[in-house]
């Protein structure tokens, strides 16, 4: 399978095709989008987007495309400025945009617009309009959200994009990753799973969605963080790729000090698939000052989160994982495309559909 045309592009798609005509800074804007950059400043105005569809959450309650992509869009831009726990987002305003399958039913587009009015009154968010169209056939849909915040021009002097990492730098990981990709195949595939794992195991293999939030997460590095880059698709190689790329910079990576849990990779490898590429929504990647590292650590663990420092930046530029226990060197490559879609694509191979 060479073409895996599911889910976001590959980065070498985008920097050819997409961020190569846009500016980086103006004027006005003094964060633009730049790979690994999960929010853009423009004046006083933070402006972060999250988008999901409906590829692998069909028949799953408890997550919705619109649901993943909000949450996506409120992690971003928890990223840019500070939320504390529990705290709403007020003077935000939301575009909701939603490309639907000719075939999709009314009643989707209801329920996910009912969700999405639901978390905007919850976090004070005021939805100022978007888009609804349909587009070619069956019933998949997508969901994009854009977030804009006003920030007062006194909270601008120091903050978060103005900061650069440095050769020397650590990189700190909060959170496991993989843990949404392990949650939805362990959904989407019970069936499978039960010929391999007893049930009581399998119930370890998924984790709630409310753990896909990481603003607190956020909240709690914004101060001493250099850096923020959250894991989403394409999983923790993809963000380390990413956040590496924007910052021009090497990084060497030691293997067993990436948080993932054993049932995530066991499940991973129960269908063949890389746990380290697997969609990581729940995590996040932190660049941090040397000095700085063991305080954000002491931090992230008192408040319950798992983490770990994973690595360190480098003026040369190969981003290698190594391993002693494992006796393993490899390189990150840029993101081509999410596990989970590969599993997609050899499904839809199976039924003789296109990809």
């Amino acid at each position: 399978m060479n073409n895996i045309n599911i889910g976001t592009p590959s980065d070498l798609i985008m920097k050819r095709s997409v961020l190569k005509h846009l500016k980086k800074r103006t004027r006005f804007m003094t964060a633009g989008p730049t790979s690994g950059s999960d929010f853009t400043v423009y004046k006083n105005m933070i402006t972060a987007n999250g988008a999901a569809d409906s590829v692998f959450l069909k028949d799953i309650e408890d997550i919705s495309a619109a649901g993943l992509a909000f949450t996506r869009a409120k992690n971003h831009l928890s990223l840019a400025f500070p939320l504390t726990e529990n705290e709403k987002i007020d003077g935000c305003t939301m575009i909701i945009d939603m490309i639907l399958g000719g075939d999709c039913k009314e009643e989707v587009i209801r329920k996910e617009m009912n969700l999405l009015t639901e978390l905007a009154s919850k976090e004070g968010i005021t939805i100022i309009g978007g888009n609804t169209r349909y587009l070619g056939n069956g019933d998949d849909y997508s969901v994009n959200i854009i977030l804009n915040r006003m920030i007062e021009k006194d909270d601008i002097s120091n903050v978060i994009w103005n900061k650069k990492i440095q050769p020397g730098d650590k990189l700190i990981m909060a959170g496991t990753t993989g843990m949404l990709g392990a949650t939805l195949l362990k959904m989407n595939y019970k069936e499978e799973l039960v010929k391999r794992f007893s049930k009581s195991y399998i119930d370890t293999m998924g984790y709630p969605f409310e753990i896909s939030d990481i603003s607190a997460m956020a909240g709690i590095a914004i101060e001493k963080a250099v850096k923020m880059h959250d894991i989403s698709n394409g999983g923790v190689y993809a963000a380390i790729y990413q956040l590496t790329d924007a910052a021009d910079l090497g990084i060497n990576i030691i293997h067993e000090n990436i948080p993932v849990e054993q049932p995530t990779v066991e499940i991973a490898e129960f269908f063949g698939i890389n746990p380290y590429k697997m969609l990581g929504t729940g995590a996040l990647l932190v660049a941090v000052r040397d000095e700085e590292a063991k305080e954000l650590l002491d931090k992230f663990q008192k408040s319950g989160y798992t983490a770990s420092v994973i690595g360190e930046f480098t003026k040369e530029k190969d981003r290698v994982i190594g391993s002693l226990k494992y006796k393993m060197r490899r390189v990150i490559t840029p993101y081509d495309h999410d596990e989970l879609a590969t599993l997609i694509s050899y499904e839809k191979l199976k039924e003789g559909q296109e990809c």
